[in-house]
């Protein structure tokens, strides 16, 4: 600025300082340096040698601090539109497409979304360790140190091809599955596990027939003729209502499938995460009051 304007005073007022001051931090300059940078005359000011050489590199780091501002800022504003989320399998299939739809409808059309489906017991690890900034898994396993919420809940059905004899015995009592080898779901999702839990908590084993980590494979299966299987509601509702597939009722009521979104505890949730989330927690209650369920018995006839 001196060499430009030779003038300390109007060097000083162009970086907005006093001339008090900017004189104070070219006196400790100079003294750290060991060399005079600035001639002073009653004409002005001007650079000694040594000040030209320290001033062109004083440029270079200068203009090297304002290109790693921009970048930053640059960065920033990407990652503000761009919002990394986990999901599980069930969700991500029956769920979440709605839920973008919603959001980039309502206040984020320019965010960038990138999914990753997991199985529900890796959801919460991705969280966890930063990968992503918002997890959505169903089931009831504990998220330790995260945060969490409910964004609505399903109901896991017996389901069977049209005709099979298990059908004869409705309502099924969770006894009676468990002489049943299974199809089911890998271990880690999240409707398995909530199955698991069911079982366990009755004092019974499950037994498992054949795993499959494909819901579309399991309900082909299943539609074959012979083959049980257990799954969420949302994801056999097209299938149960065009009659591919039957729901059968559970003795004692169905078995809930809870849905959640979750986070880590700092920092929390905002932009298009807490976007997302509150979306999830207003449709997700709407899924519920519409899920699929086996149909009631019919009503004893009258004598």
């Amino acid at each position: 600025m001196i060499g430009r304007w030779s003038s300390i005073s109007r060097a000083a007022r162009e970086v907005r300082l006093s001339q008090p001051s900017a004189s104070m931090r070219l006196a400790e300059l100079e003294r750290r340096i060991g060399s005079t940078l600035v001639e002073r005359s009653p004409s002005g000011s001007r650079l000694t040698q040594v000040g030209m050489r320290v001033a062109s590199w004083a440029s270079d780091v200068v203009s090297a601090s304002e290109s790693f501002t921009q970048k930053v800022h640059a960065m920033q504003d990407s990652e503000e539109h761009r919002l990394r989320i986990a999901v599980s399998k069930t969700i991500a299939d029956n769920l979440l497409p709605d839920w973008l739809v919603a959001m980039h409808a309502a206040a984020a059309p320019e965010v960038t979304v990138a999914l990753e489906v997991l199985d529900a017991a890796d959801v919460a690890e991705r969280v966890r360790d930063g990968s992503s900034e918002v997890g959505f898994a169903e089931g009831y396993e504990s998220v330790g140190d995260l945060r969490s919420c409910a964004v609505g809940s399903d109901e896991l059905l017996v389901v069977t091809a049209p005709g099979h004899r298990l059908s004869r015995e409705e309502p099924v009592c969770l006894s009676r599955l468990a002489s049943i080898p299974l199809v089911l779901r890998e271990d880690g999702c999240g409707s398995r596990a909530t199955l698991e839990r069911a079982f366990h908590q009755a004092g019974l084993q499950l037994a498992i027939g054949a795993e499959l980590a494909s819901t579309v494979a399991i309900k082909t299966l299943v539609a074959t003729g012979e083959k049980v299987t257990v799954l969420s509601g949302l994801s056999v509702r097209s299938d149960v209502r065009e009659g591919r597939l039957v729901a059968l009722r559970l003795d004692g009521g169905p078995l809930k499938l809870p849905f959640r979104a979750i986070w880590r505890r700092s920092p929390r949730p905002t932009g298009p995460s807490r976007t997302l989330i509150d979306i999830a927690r207003r449709l997700g209650q709407q899924h519920s009051r519409d899920r699929v369920t086996a149909p009631s018995p019919p009503p004893a006839p009258s004598r």
